[in-house]
């Protein structure tokens, strides 16, 4: 998953904080110079890596089997694992959707009113399984989103995520591929991608692929 600009200043940001309060006291214009120099270090082309191609990434395709992941659920934050092995006693049992959508992208929060209804439709058939990937700190802000939209009906998630000074990495969207959101995934009864869709979803195609899915079991 690329690390947003926002992302990375954030960390930039925490990382001069913490030295200046690692300073010397006594010693304020040393402290003051010694943060200064390390910023610019840190805002230099040559530390900070350039950011990661997307083609790096390697999309799961239709035939692939969906990978098992570890969540953190919305409610209490603490991991879930989710598999979607049918031989697995953990796996999920149903055919599944899996859609990876976040705050501030305008697609996702269009999708929404779609993804309920089909949940509603399906709901008996279809595991949905809604997986945020904003930052951690966004958290609280993405929760409320949740609740006040009523769209906690279905499975939310957001995706584990492991920072690093330089780079996020995502659990469940580095191993699903995903590299622009929303992403929706269809899972068939064997645990493998029946299809595929980022960006723009076309819901109709989506709908059509979720009854073929459901008419092979």
């Amino acid at each position: 998953m690329i690390l947003r600009n926002d992302d990375m200043f954030r960390i930039l940001y925490s990382n001069t904080a913490a030295l200046i309060r690692q300073k010397n006291a006594r010693r304020p214009m040393i402290t003051a110079l010694s943060a200064a120099a390390f910023l610019i270090l840190l805002l230099s082309p040559r530390i900070i890596p350039a950011p990661v191609d997307s083609s790096e990434i390697k999309p799961l395709l239709k035939g692939d089997f969906a990978p098992a992941v570890t969540l953190i659920s919305i409610g209490n934050l603490k991991e879930a694992a989710v598999n979607f092995n049918p031989a697995s006693s953990a796996s999920i049992k149903l055919p599944a959707l899996v859609w990876f959508w976040f705050i501030s992208c305008e697609n996702c929060v269009r999708d929404m009113k779609f993804m309920g209804q089909l949940h509603k439709k399906y709901a008996s058939e279809l595991s949905l399984i809604a997986v945020n990937v904003d930052a951690p700190e966004e958290r609280g802000t993405v929760k409320n989103f949740i609740e006040n939209n009523r769209i906690a009906s279905y499975q939310n998630y957001f995706d584990k995520i492991t920072q690093t000074p330089f780079s996020r990495a995502y659990e469940a969207s580095d191993k699903f591929g995903v590299t622009s959101t929303p992403a929706v995934f269809i899972i068939d009864k064997t645990g493998r991608i029946a299809w595929r869709a980022e960006n723009n979803i076309n819901f109709d195609e989506l709908e059509d692929y979720i009854e073929t899915v459901l008419g092979e079991r």
